[in-house]
């Protein structure tokens, strides 16, 4: 639905539900609204959550009140406002740790909530590292997805040194962290990211390049681009000319 027609009922509902929480009038018409067409459940870039139905949000938040309808208030939670009510395409992920806080009606599942604490989010198992021997340089690549993760995809590669290239393996999991170690000799890298949507990386998305865990670049969330996104790093190192020894007259 376009912005002026959600706000106009958004407004209304307001008026009526003058007790009710914004985040609670919001969460209630999304839950109320109709299912659109589309290929999967779930948030979709053209239709969003659906399609907004002003009766059946207001019958909803009037047979099952704010907190039924719409999940607890900022306040019960001890949540601010802006915590309780992201926007765009985490609209539904209103920041709750536990359940029970995000939604109390007929349907436990409200919408899918993406991890941000490092201790406890998904991270796949990373790459076998074996010690990288002699000159060479331990290469990590540290890649989260968005929750469109089969559309993201990325490359890094040597302009000068060894030819060094490796590339992802097709991404399946949502908001995932993916980590990947290689050995190769020193140099200069080019790091490309292509989405085969046109549309980037969504947060929580991100990426970050260690050489010898050093961190080298890093971008995101989010990362804006359309198809590819590339970044360079590292330098070609030329040996110093060699000098021959002088001659010594007799």
């Amino acid at each position: 639905m376009a912005t002026p027609h959600v706000s106009a009922v958004a407004a209304w509902l307001i008026s009526l539900f003058p007790n009710c929480e914004a985040n609670q009038i919001r969460n209630a018409m999304i839950n109320s609204s109709q299912e659109p067409p589309r290929a999967a459940d779930g948030w979709d870039k053209l239709y969003g959550h659906g399609i907004i139905d002003a009766g059946a949000a207001y019958s909803l938040l009037s047979s099952a009140n704010c907190v039924g309808a719409g999940g607890l208030s900022s306040s019960e939670v001890g949540k601010t406002q802006s915590q309780m009510a992201q926007g765009g395409a985490y609209q539904r992920d209103i920041g709750c740790t536990v359940d029970a806080h995000c939604y109390i009606g007929s349907d436990p599942n409200f919408g899918t909530r993406y991890c941000t604490d490092t201790k406890i989010c998904a991270v796949k198992v990373p790459s076998p590292s074996p010690p990288c021997v002699g000159t060479d340089v331990k290469v990590t690549v540290e890649f989260k997805t968005d929750a469109y993760p089969s559309e993201s995809s990325w490359r890094i590669s040597q302009t000068c040194g060894s030819g060094f290239s490796k590339s992802s393996d097709g991404f399946t999991e949502t908001n995932t962290v993916n980590i990947d170690n290689y050995c190769t000799s020193d140099g200069a890298f080019l790091f490309t990211i292509t989405d085969s949507y046109g549309d980037g990386l969504f947060d929580p998305g991100y990426y970050k390049v260690y050489i010898d865990d050093v961190e080298m670049i890093s971008e995101g969330p989010p990362i804006n681009f359309a198809n590819t996104y590339t970044k360079s790093f590292g330098s070609c190192t030329t040996p110093p000319p060699t000098t021959p020894a002088p001659v010594t007259s007799q």
